[in-house]
């Protein structure tokens, strides 16, 4: 299998001074494909712990070569009624294989 690779680093929202979560991901594609792919669509779940995400993050997807990568976000679940404490976030993006 070839693959794309992409690292998350969203910025935090809470404490100050803490460091960018970072979340590595790993696209996989077929064997047998013999030719790369070109802008993929590919959206990503991410799920949270309690408290950890309070608003939509700021930050950046990065490909393998450090290129950003554009992507939007958007919260799909939450921890409480009131949707202050994001549960999960989707990701979407488009990726590319060498």
């Amino acid at each position: 299998m070839t693959y794309a690779a992409a690292t998350i680093v969203l910025l935090p929202f809470a404490p100050v001074g803490a460091a960018p979560r970072r979340v590595s991901l790993e696209i996989l594609e077929p064997a047998e494909r013999r030719m790369a792919v070109k802008d993929f669509p590919v959206a990503v779940g991410l799920v949270f712990p309690d408290g950890e995400l309070t608003s939509l993050p700021g930050g950046r997807i990065v490909d393998n070569r450090g290129t950003a990568v554009p992507f939007d976000a958007e919260a799909t679940g939450w921890w409480d009624g009131a949707h202050k404490r994001i549960r999960w976030l989707l990701l979407k993006f488009a990726a590319s294989t060498d």
